[in-house]
């Protein structure tokens, strides 16, 4: 059995600033870094301490930016999928950013390609998807995987991925792909109706506010991000 959960949407939990701005990116507004962050307490999450550790460390400068995460992605039922290395870069309001250089080997069984180009992608505070951004010459602007909600176990983010994915082409076209793998994949791998009704609502939000170009599938939000990749010291 997979995880199931309710709220396909973003929600802003409302941090307050601890005084480090995030570089170029909307203000996370952090009060007390020892208070926990009632956004992320309803989404049960047992790497939770090592999150807030590295989100503190992120707008505090401890050093933690920068450091080696693993992503695993995997299909219902434990199936293996994707797994990959990246950096992590920080938190805002949108969520964890992670960041991956050109030269990053992606693998999963019978397949693997290496980026050739520098992204990041987010790993929202609530709803279920991991949503990646490319840089102009990259092969799409954005490419938006709908999951369960990720959740983080220590330096592993972890998410399954239920095939939906919401891609906006760099000529400005937004569309949904995989649908029939997900039609075929709700059958053989029997998502229960829960989970193919939220995979669907996420989906159709996730469409909507990628074509209406909404914060973090903006412009400026993402390059931020991109922009504090590539001005981490070379690993």
């Amino acid at each position: 059995m997979g995880p199931a959960w309710e709220d396909p949407g973003f929600e802003d939990p409302g941090f307050e600033d601890p005084g480090v701005e995030d570089p170029g990116v909307e203000d996370p507004g952090f009060e007390d870094p020892g208070v926990e962050d009632p956004g992320v307490e309803s989404q049960p999450d047992s790497g939770r301490p090592r999150r807030e550790a590295l989100r503190r460390a992120a707008f505090s400068g401890q050093g933690l930016r920068g450091e080696a995460i693993r992503v695993v992605m995997t299909k219902w039922g434990d199936r293996p999928h994707w797994a990959f290395d990246g950096l992590f870069l920080g938190e805002d309001r949108h969520g964890s950013w992670v960041g991956f250089r050109a030269g990053t080997r992606f693998a999963r069984p019978g397949s693997e390609f290496v980026a050739s180009d520098d992204h990041v992608t987010l790993a929202p505070v609530t709803g279920g998807f991991l949503a990646t951004f490319w840089p102009d010459g990259g092969p799409e602007s954005v490419y938006v995987d709908v999951s369960t909600p990720p959740t983080w176990d220590g330096a592993v983010l972890r998410a399954v991925d239920l095939d939906l994915d919401v891609v906006r082409r760099r000529d400005g076209s937004v569309l949904v792909d995989d649908e029939d793998e997900f039609a075929e994949h709700r059958v053989t791998f029997g998502y229960p109706g829960v989970v193919v009704a939220q995979a669907r609502a996420t989906c159709d939000h996730l469409l909507a506010v990628v074509r209406q170009g909404e914060a973090p599938f903006d412009h400026a939000t993402p390059a931020a991000w991109l922009a504090t990749l590539r001005a981490l010291p070379p690993g």
